[in-house]
């Protein structure tokens, strides 16, 4: 019979299995699109999507995130009419939210054509809603002990539809336009969110199912709303680089290259948030137990685990990124610096992946912001700096150093109050 951290290895080595996975299947689609699509097309679907994610993210309000935190409690406790009570306040605050922005998004473009600057971004607007609840309610059956199903929905069945219809599209009319490639991401959402509530509801304790909702809804929205503004946060650090170069007219040669080399190094992240996803209902079991032991074995034993796996992804983008880059195109060879630089960011960030969730959970969520936007302005900055004479390599270049820098400053922070516990002092 598996130990218990047997039990835990077997699970995080099948969340990096999911997104090494997942990887490749949204790599082809990127492939593919940039193919479809070529230079001038592919940069605005990019800047659509990430248009999607950003405001997606806004839509959630931390909803998902905070569950991640509050969801064992309310299991380990059997508060079933607590547990019951947040998925309908997670909900209906999700969808009014999505509402809201695309009604005000949809107003100003009908005001002042153009706001939205392109017709693939007035499009994502339809799909906020779908987009931002597949995301929560996976988030749910994640932590509902169910890690690797949750991350299947997200990092399996949302890519794999995306890169399906678009095969089918193609062979079906010889070409994907811009507007169906949008349309084929926004769905992608639909069908995942319709799995993701089937498993929670097959997954839920009888008991949450049938209990009398009780509601917290100050407090929720309290503890909510700062973890919407930490995702805003970490989307704008990750997100903003693609919509600035579009803000500054940079050649779209190019946001093509930046693009192209951003999706590839950025695929490396899926295992820092496929495994957190695993690891962070443990993060809250430990610190709510004070057993900092436990906590000292899965540290070394995730550490093990997925810096292995960044570096072997950085050796990698290395010796192969020019024969990566140059299945999306010939003019996309020329981003093989900004390939390494951006890899160089996000391996660091997803080998210390885990050093702000601590902060997260044990109460320190301001200084996590403050880490957040301070990074995130000086990416602004440097970006803005670097881009207009560098081009994609500069905007990498920005990228990559920031990520580093601000990914350093939680590794230091956390490292000083770890060191303050007699059970973790030898970390």
């Amino acid at each position: 019979m598996k130990t218990s951290n047997e039990k835990a290895a077997v699970t995080a080595a099948l969340m990096v299995a999911i997104s090494i996975i997942s990887s490749i299947v949204g790599f082809l689609a990127t492939i593919l699109l940039a193919r479809l699509l070529g230079p001038e097309d592919f940069p605005d679907y990019a800047i659509a999507v990430a248009t999607l994610m950003f405001l997606a993210t806004f839509c959630e309000f931390g909803t998902g995130k905070y569950a991640m935190r509050i969801y064992p409690e309310f299991v380990a406790k059997k508060e079933w009419g607590l547990l019951r009570g947040y998925w309908l306040f997670s909900i209906l605050l999700v969808v009014t939210c999505s509402i809201l922005l695309g009604i005000s998004a949809l107003i100003c473009e009908n005001l002042n054509p153009g706001t939205l600057r392109n017709e693939a971004v007035t499009t994502v607007v339809w799909f906020l809603a779908p987009t931002a609840l597949v995301a929560v309610v996976s988030e749910f059956v994640m932590a509902n002990r169910r890690p690797v199903t949750g991350a299947i929905i997200t990092r399996l069945v949302c890519p794999g539809f995306t890169l399906l219809s678009l095969l089918s599209l193609y062979f079906m009319v010889g070409k994907v336009s811009l507007q169906a490639a949008v349309i084929c991401f926004g769905m992608s959402g639909v069908v995942g969110l319709l799995a993701a509530s089937w498993f929670l509801q097959r997954f839920t304790n009888p008991a949450a199912q049938s209990a009398k909702r009780v509601y917290q809804v100050a407090d929720w929205l309290r503890h909510c709303l700062w973890y919407s503004f930490l995702a805003l946060l970490t989307t704008w650090l990750f997100k903003i680089s693609v919509l600035l170069l579009y803000a500054l007219n940079i050649e779209e040669i190019e946001v093509a290259r930046f693009v192209a080399a951003m999706e590839t190094a950025c695929f490396i992240l899926l295992v820092a948030k496929s495994t957190n996803k695993f690891y962070q209902p443990e993060l809250a079991t430990i610190i709510s137990n004070a057993d900092w032991k436990l906590g000292l074995r899965m540290k070394k034993s995730r550490r093990v685990l997925i810096g292995s796996a960044s570096g072997a992804y950085f050796l990698l983008m290395v010796f192969f990124g020019k024969i990566i880059l140059g299945w999306f195109g010939d003019e996309f060879v020329d981003g093989y610096f900004a390939l390494l630089m951006i890899s160089a960011g996000t391996c660091v960030a997803t080998t210390f992946a885990m050093a702000p969730e601590y902060l997260k959970f044990t109460n320190q969520l301001k200084t996590v912001l403050l880490v957040y936007f301070l990074g995130g302005l000086t990416l602004v900055v440097s970006t803005s700096l670097l881009a207009v004479p560098y081009g994609a390599n500069g905007a990498a270049a920005a990228f990559g150093t920031v990520v580093v820098l601000t990914t350093l400053v939680f590794v230091g922070i956390v490292g000083r109050q770890l060191r303050m516990k007699p059970d973790l002092s030898d970390t």
